[in-house]
């Protein structure tokens, strides 16, 4: 039998609109002023709402179109393919946003590392002053993409794990 889906369509159908929700529900936090890097709120964290519910949804979008046979590879890599489009979408975002839309933005992410680094380490300010280079390394736009990607592709592989070991084929056990 022949898929009339692979994983990649699948994934990368769903993975383009949970990057593109994931993007509008980051404007939408923006512009109603619940986007702090110094004092993350629990409505930010719906956004892992939203990669979860992608991730299912290319799973079973994949499962649906191809006769309802699925195994726990095919699973977890339509899911993890969601995963890792939505990241890459969302790192040009992060970039995008971080130049173009508020570019103070990094200086208060980078202000909230400071003080979260001084607090917890009990560092003096020049001790902070010797590591900041690095700090700066961590926080940069390109540093925080190319980490992003990274972080969802490993949690989209975990979620289809789990989505895959429920979702999968009964004959694929």
């Amino acid at each position: 039998m022949e898929s009339s889906v692979s994983t990649f369509n699948a994934g990368t159908r769903f993975g383009l609109f949970t990057g593109l929700a994931l993007i509008a529900f980051d404007l939408i936090l923006y512009v109603a002023g619940m986007k702090d890097p110094a004092d993350p709120n629990p409505v930010q964290h719906m956004a892992w709402i939203i990669l979860i519910a992608g991730i299912i949804m290319g799973i079973k979008y994949f499962k649906d179109n191809n006769e309802g046979i699925m195994s726990l590879g095919e699973a977890m890599g339509s899911g993890t393919i969601v995963a890792v489009i939505a990241a890459l979408i969302g790192a040009a975002y992060l970039i995008f946003f971080m130049n173009v839309i508020d570019p103070t933005f990094i200086e208060e992410v980078r202000a909230a590392a400071k003080q979260q680094a001084m607090e917890q380490n009990n560092l003096s300010e020049e001790d902070y002053e010797q590591v900041a280079g690095m700090m700066n390394t961590f926080t940069s736009p390109t540093f925080l993409a190319i980490s992003s990607v990274i972080i969802y592709a490993i949690i989209g592989a975990i979620i289809s794990l789990i989505g895959g070991l429920i979702m999968r084929s009964k004959s694929q056990v």
